[in-house]
């Protein structure tokens, strides 16, 4: 994957910003050859996980009719599947719900380490594979992809090694303050309005959002 590296995921982990719970995908990929991060900053570095399960514990059930071959789709709040016939995307033995929990929690620790719009993942079980799109409402899951007959996984990493941080789902609106920046912010922060407006610390980082007007000129918050 030009410019990206693969990690074997038994070597390191990190924690969830928000919740503390620590995990390890089995295979992720960053933009950096060294991952010696701290275990608060793992899922931060994060472009893509991906998760090796045996084929009794995929997440999810295909339909059995012609159906298979399309992308299914599904929020997680939604309890009928939108697949065909009513089909029951989500499987519910125990080994599925671990498989799909642990999935999850890897996304949402994406999520909550760094400002993103969306994110990628992949299953492997044995000869077959899903690929994720998750976002803040759910995710996108594909039917099960032979990997080993064909391209469409080649063509997918491939590709995905060719995307912007944007096109892999990081908010570029969203960016670290610079020391200038963070010296202004703090600066007129003080007292009652920084009690009141739960100002960070002086030792936590502050970011800049960039929005823009009716009249599309840009501006920093």
């Amino acid at each position: 994957m030009p410019g990206l590296t693969l990690h074997d995921g038994r070597a390191a982990g990190g924690t969830s910003t928000n919740t503390g719970f620590y995990g390890k995908p089995d295979v992720y990929v960053t933009d950096e050859y060294n991952t010696a991060y701290p275990k608060d900053e793992f899922f931060r570095h994060l472009q893509l996980f991906a998760e090796f399960k045996p084929v009794k514990e995929d997440p999810y059930e295909d339909p059995p009719d012609s159906s298979a071959k399309s992308v299914s789709s599904r929020s997680s709040g939604d309890s009928t599947g939108l697949t065909s016939k009513n089909h029951e995307f989500e499987k519910w033995t125990d080994p599925s719900q671990h498989s799909r929990g642990q999935t999850t929690f890897y996304a949402h620790s994406m999520f909550d380490s760094i400002p993103r719009v969306f994110c990628f993942s992949i299953i492997v079980m044995g000869s077959h594979a899903r690929l994720v799109r998750w976002d803040r409402s759910g995710a996108v899951v594909t039917s099960k992809i032979n990997w080993t007959d064909g391209t469409i996984l080649a063509e997918f990493l491939w590709r995905f090694s060719h995307m912007s941080r944007a096109q892999r789902g990081f908010d570029t609106t969203v960016t670290p303050a610079s020391p200038e920046e963070t010296s202004l912010a703090r600066s007129v922060c003080f007292g009652a309005a920084k009690r009141k407006l739960s100002v960070p610390g002086d030792s936590e980082k502050l970011f800049k959002f960039l929005v823009r007007d009716e009249d599309g000129k840009q501006h920093a918050v």
